[in-house]
């Protein structure tokens, strides 16, 4: 069993295979990592983008039934082999549709810059591997195959992975977004809004970690709300 991390702004606790993009690096799957600091990266970059809170997803991966039961593809460098495969995938050829899953290095914007360069004919495939040669190693693995998933990788629990300074601001920011959006299913004021979700209880939920409302969308909260004022 190894641990791995995927960063988001959501908690992902049954995970699906074809719920991303095709064209990535491996694939179409879920994207794990075994080195934490890259998933929590990942998440703050998710989390600027869409001004939500990074969270850090944990699971456990039996990488010794992966190997036996499943077809495994793994990268050691960034070399011409892992190169051919990136390019492939970005292309659409899909090289990994043979694959349950692929483990090796990402093509982040660093790297990326160099693979576009040689899939442009401005770099040899010597120049390329020498660039890449020169990029702090980071790892990832793409679970292509949804049994596999199902079998192999155990959610163990979510954590929020940001700074208290950090961690008001993004608050706030939802919070102005959920007024914004209770202003106008009640047709009141912003003002007035804001007095109904200070004085709700989903209010006290979303302000309690521990009942993970927070990580919810906008509009769930704000239904939380219309719900709790029909009732009383």
């Amino acid at each position: 069993m190894i641990t791995v991390y995927h960063g988001s702004v959501i908690t992902v606790k049954q995970p699906i295979a074809k719920a991303g993009r095709e064209n990535l690096d491996f694939g179409q799957g879920f994207y794990v990592t075994d080195i934490k600091e890259q998933a929590e990266r990942w998440a703050f970059r998710i989390g600027r983008q869409q001004q939500e809170i990074p969270l850090l997803n944990i699971y456990q991966l039996d990488l010794d039934e992966v190997i036996t039961d499943f077809s495994y593809l793994k990268f050691s460098r960034y070399d011409e082999e892992w190169l051919d495969f990136i390019v492939k995938s970005r292309k659409g050829l899909k090289p990994w549709a043979k694959y349950d899953i692929v483990e090796g290095g990402v093509a982040n914007d660093r790297v990326i810059d160099t693979v576009e360069a040689y899939m442009n004919g401005m770099m040899t495939v010597e120049m390329a591997l020498g660039q890449l040669s020169q990029h702090q190693p980071n790892n990832q693995f793409c679970l292509l195959n949804q049994q596999l998933i199902d079998q192999c990788l155990q959610f163990i629990s979510v954590e929020q992975i940001i700074t208290n300074m950090l961690s008001d601001l993004l608050m706030w920011n939802k919070i102005g977004r959920i007024v914004m959006r209770l202003s106008e299913k009640l047709e009141v004021s912003p003002l007035r809004a804001l007095d109904v979700f200070y004085m709700s209880k989903v209010c006290d939920r979303l302000h309690d970690p521990e009942t993970e409302l927070y990580i919810f969308s906008d509009a769930y909260i704000v239904d939380e709300i219309m719900m709790e004022l029909y009732q009383s």
